[in-house]
């Protein structure tokens, strides 16, 4: 039970982190320059 939940919770922030990256940066999803999003999203 505690497994379960404790990977709940994992999935929940990796899913929060991921479209908060998407909202962050909305420009990197419009842009065609691959290079130039690889550095924003490392930054």
């Amino acid at each position: 039970m505690a497994s379960s939940i404790l990977l709940a919770s994992a999935l929940a922030v990796g899913i929060s982190r991921y479209s908060g990256g998407i909202l962050r940066m909305p420009h990197a999803w419009l842009s065609t320059d691959l290079p130039e999003f690889h550095l924003d999203a490392e930054r």
